[in-house]
């Protein structure tokens, strides 16, 4: 075949044409497949504060905390009224306020109106009516796993696997891991029956962190023991359990093969700061308390205001150390995660809220008062990782976490989020070129009026919620 110059020069062109959009959709896959390779682990503490954190650093008892801190973005998190988990841990999850996210509460009633019957039941994920981010990403082909984040029950399929808040309740009954709706995929099940605990194997673990353990006697050596702090910490043994196996099905899953995102809330770290404080001396205490009463903290009396504050910073400071076996089972968990983590990971560390003196005891909600915040003691968020700029984070707040997650992925955020990434928090200059992609919503989750029928679990999670006092 005869091609004369000028069609030479033209074949040569076509040619060059085909290489370079050969290149270019070659290396448009490979942008995709990059991005597609990062993954985002998230680490709930539930109630973690840097008011405790920070002194277990500074004396060097929490190795790993310490360790990220050195290259990390850190900074307070700012939380919102009602501090009820359920509610707070949905909106982290979801970008939304619960008047969007539809969990306003631990309970609502259910009316059985052939029976003419109303029952208080806990709130579930039927309930909820915003997506998740797990349900986000896991419809864009992104491999997730949760475990035991709040209002997950019952597990809904998604891409990857879910293990609900309600499993941890088969320490009291191990039947209960029986049940429906607790895990997806449901044979999943069988992976995670090894390790369920029973309230014996606790004991160890216990004394392994130097958690306060339960015996009548030592009840009367502690400050005021009120009906409360007896029922507490009696059933502190069992809170632990559950982190312990919570940490257990977390391994073994990121081992296994770590999700693109894996999401998990740790519980221990609220539980026992809302009984620890009266493991003080209790001679300290008696001297103490009397003078950071709600009197003198709201005391039109400068010095007497003064006086009670300065109190309530050293009481903050003996606190930390007793709050120790919490953090320290924190620190362990959190090493063990960066062990697994590829260096493609983003690791975010979160609570929800932090605590706080309110005049008669620790607690995470606002009290107003003279000289005193009216909001929610704030939570902690530290970021990790090889695109994470170190350094303070400022001004975030818990509708924050998601279009965060989403910026780390380079997928949209929805219009209808009441949160922002935080952009600033990334160092890689492809990070910081990214543009501010929206969609309008990624619209409702798995909302269903059919109520959730009552079951073993839900009993031993309405137990569980009474002793700590967030359901009468």
């Amino acid at each position: 075949m005869f091609i004369n110059k000028r069609g030479d020069i033209v074949l040569k062109k076509i040619i060059i044409i085909i290489l370079l959009l050969l290149i270019l959709s070659g290396g448009l896959l490979a942008w995709k497949y990059f991005y597609h390779k990062h993954k985002v682990i998230v680490i709930g503490l539930d109630g973690a504060t840097w008011k405790f954190l920070n002194p277990l650093m500074k004396e060097h008892k929490l190795p790993n905390f310490e360790k990220i801190m050195k290259n990390a973005a850190y900074g307070e998190l700012k939380t919102t009224k009602p501090t009820k988990s359920a509610v707070l841990w949905t909106s982290i999850a979801t970008g939304k306020k619960m008047e969007k996210h539809g969990i306003v509460d631990w309970t609502y009633v259910s009316e059985d109106a052939k029976a003419k019957i109303q029952r208080v039941q806990l709130i579930t994920g039927k309930h909820r009516t915003a997506a998740t981010i797990w349900e986000i990403l896991g419809k864009k082909n992104y491999t997730v796993g949760v475990v035991n984040w709040w209002v997950t029950y019952p597990a809904t399929p998604v891409n990857g696997f879910l293990i609900s808040d309600r499993l941890r309740t088969a320490i009291i009954k191990p039947s209960i891991a029986n049940e429906k709706n607790l895990v997806y995929p449901p044979e999943l099940i069988n992976e995670l029956k090894p390790y369920l605990l029973k309230p014996a194997n606790t004991i160890p673990i216990m004394m392994k962190y130097g958690f306060e353990t339960y015996s009548q006697e030592k009840v009367e050596q502690f400050f005021s023991p009120s009906k409360f702090f007896r029922n507490m910490f009696s059933q502190i043994h069992l809170y632990v359990g559950h982190d312990q196996m919570t940490a257990n099905w977390s391994l073994h899953m990121l081992r296994k093969k770590q999700p693109d995102f894996f999401g998990v809330v740790m519980r221990i770290t609220d539980v026992y700061a809302h009984l620890g404080w009266k493991f003080i001396d209790k001679q300290y205490l008696e001297d103490t308390v009397p003078q950071i009463k709600l009197d003198s903290i709201r005391s039109k009396d400068e010095a007497v205001r003064h006086k009670a504050f300065k109190l309530i910073h050293e009481l903050d400071q003996k606190y930390a150390e007793v709050m120790l076996p919490a953090y320290k089972f924190a620190d362990d968990f959190l090493g063990e995660v960066m062990s697994i983590a590829d260096k493609n990971t983003t690791i975010i560390i979160i609570s929800d809220h932090g605590f706080m003196w309110h005049g008669g005891g620790y607690d995470h909600n606002p009290m107003i008062g003279h000289s005193y915040p009216d909001e929610p003691p704030r939570g902690i968020i530290i970021m990790y990782g090889k695109d994470v700029i170190p350094g303070k984070i400022e001004n975030a707040n818990i509708y924050n976490i998601t279009p965060t997650i989403l910026y780390a992925f380079n997928e949209p955020l929805a219009r209808d989020m009441d949160g922002k990434a935080i952009k600033e928090a990334f160092s890689d200059p492809i990070f910081q070129k990214r543009g501010d992609k929206r969609i309008a919503s990624y619209g409702v989750g798995p909302v269903s009026s059919k109520a959730v029928p009552t079951d073993a679990a839900e009993k031993e999670m309405m137990e569980d919620l009474k002793s700590l006092g967030y359901v009468q």
